[in-house]
């Protein structure tokens, strides 16, 4: 069959068409494998909402902190923003006789006003009742991980030499706790900037003998092991095990804790006296030292988060060997008081 110069033009010009659509085709995988993935974005799993997450803050009015309801309002309204759905339980430990547990509640009720796909909840417990039943324990922490501290701790490091500091390792010793087996426990300085039933899947990523999950410290590790490093510069398990823990978060499954024969033997007198007889460390950030302590002894009780959920502002000290954590940040830390980025401020401005 012959084909008419009008067919045979219609024929070359789809071709043309053909190869046109092919090269663009190939260009752009071509751009696609040299510009790579956004390193700002991150692809999250896909994450059960059924559970309900237990959510511990502490917040008391004093001089130090006079304005603890903005922090601790701005870091609910962080997890609310971020949160794509499911149900949150608040446990707030404070002053029952301040301003605090009425304001807190009425934040609570306003946000799922506004937030219909997250229920939320919350319970107030008495900071001075729990101080009052747990004062034995409380105290002993405090001796044994600030007081027998291998260095003379400076004046600023007095306001962690508190039973509000040393309350978190002793969560799962809390009759007001009973009934909750895993709880996320971040400082009122923080802000959220991922959705925390993410951070609730970490628990999923313990093995057997993880309790505790904690990030990296970034500012001030070297000073930690300074006199132990100095005295046995040659200890393989300090070697091994040099990574110091921050305590601005930390997330713990009370019931691996509630049966571990050892944590439960640490928080003891003897047990407590003779890990830091091993270890002279430098301790005067309260529960931090302490856990960061015991990781030297017990690393297979710890699950290292990524840093960038406890993303810490105050980086100005870091040491050589550390180096700083990459964005996005998925829970800002303003630890020393630092500011967070003023587009988070505004964030938060407008939620309720």
């Amino acid at each position: 069959m012959k084909l008419n110069i009008g067919s045979l033009r219609l024929l070359s010009g789809i071709r043309k068409i053909f190869v046109l659509i092919l090269i663009i085709f190939i260009l752009c995988l071509v751009l696609l494998k040299i510009s790579g993935p956004d390193s700002n974005h991150v692809e999250f799993l896909q994450v059960s909402r059924t559970n309900i997450v237990h959510i511990a803050l502490t917040g008391q009015l004093t001089e130090r902190h006079p304005n603890i309801f903005d922090r601790l309002s701005n870091i609910t309204k962080s997890i609310y923003k971020h949160c794509e759905g499911g149900q949150l339980l608040f446990h707030v430990f404070t002053d029952l006789n301040s301003t605090i547990p009425r304001s807190y509640t009425d934040l609570i009720l306003k946000l799922n006003s506004k937030f219909t796909n997250i229920k939320g909840f919350v319970r107030m417990y008495d900071l001075e009742t729990i101080f009052s039943r747990y004062e034995n324990v409380l105290q002993r922490l405090i001796y044994n991980y600030w007081d027998r501290s291998s260095i003379k701790n400076p004046s600023w490091a007095l306001p962690f030499r508190s039973p509000i500091i040393f309350l978190r390792p002793i969560y799962y010793l809390l009759d007001e706790l009973k009934d909750v087996d895993k709880i996320i426990s971040p400082d009122s300085d923080m802000i959220f900037m991922a959705d925390i039933y993410q951070l609730y899947l970490e628990f999923s990523k313990m093995n057997e003998s993880q309790m505790i999950g904690m990030g990296p410290e970034f500012v001030y590790c070297d000073q930690v092991f300074k006199i132990y490093n100095s005295k046995y510069p040659n200890n393989e398990v300090v070697k091994k095990n040099h990574v110091c823990l921050n305590g601005g978060l930390q997330i713990s499954d009370l019931e691996k804790l509630r049966r571990s024969k050892v944590f439960n033997y640490l928080i003891t007198e003897e047990g407590a006296h003779k890990i830091t007889d091993k270890y002279r460390m430098a301790m005067y950030l309260g529960d931090q030292d302490m856990q960061t302590l015991i990781k030297t002894e017990y690393p297979q009780f710890f699950h290292v988060l990524d840093c960038r959920w406890n993303y810490q502002l105050n980086a100005v000290y870091n040491v050589p060997f550390r180096l700083p954590c990459e964005a996005p940040a998925f829970l800002y830390h303003g630890n020393s008081l630092q500011r967070f980025p003023e587009e988070v401020y505004r964030s938060l401005e407008n939620i309720i």
